[in-house]
């Protein structure tokens, strides 16, 4: 696999309360973590922090994947849709075609079948767990600060 790219929106909530954050991990183990805060992608809102992982954890991920068998499934949509609350999808993008009918890359749905549900769970979390503990800790207290300042004005 040549990359995944994990975006995560906590939406349909007021202006403050309002984050996303985007995770990349490159094959190359170089990764990113953008974080933006409000609706608006101004500036003093994006964070962006660049982390590295081990070649073992990449390892683990794309065997998680490969067993999962999520990369030769078609995945689709869930009808049953909640009204609210956050939304996760990724894409992976490989070094060759997934299958005769498809390109180098596979876009998981916001909200997949229930019977893929708790495979994909596991794999956000997967993905979740590969940026450092002190990057999402300065990253939460970012979002602290921004709803506090929100708030007072």
């Amino acid at each position: 696999m040549k990359s995944f790219q994990y975006e995560f929106f906590y939406s349909s909530v007021p202006a403050p309360y309002f984050y996303q954050y985007k995770i990349t991990v490159n094959s190359n183990l170089e990764c990113e973590i953008k974080y933006i805060l409000g609706y608006e992608e101004s500036q003093s809102h994006v964070y962006k922090c660049d982390f590295k992982i081990k070649k073992s954890q990449l390892k683990s991920l794309k065997k998680f994947i490969k067993n999962s068998k999520i990369l030769t499934s078609d995945i689709k949509q869930s009808n049953d849709i909640p009204c609210g609350g956050c939304s996760e999808s990724i894409i992976i993008i490989t070094t060759q075609k997934i299958s005769k009918k498809s390109t180098d890359s596979i876009r998981i749905p916001s909200y997949p079948e229930k019977k893929y549900e708790e495979v994909i769970t596991s794999l956000y979390k997967r993905i979740n767990n590969l940026v450092p503990k002190n990057i999402k800790d300065e990253l939460e207290q970012k979002r602290e600060e921004y709803i506090k300042d929100k708030k007072r004005n």
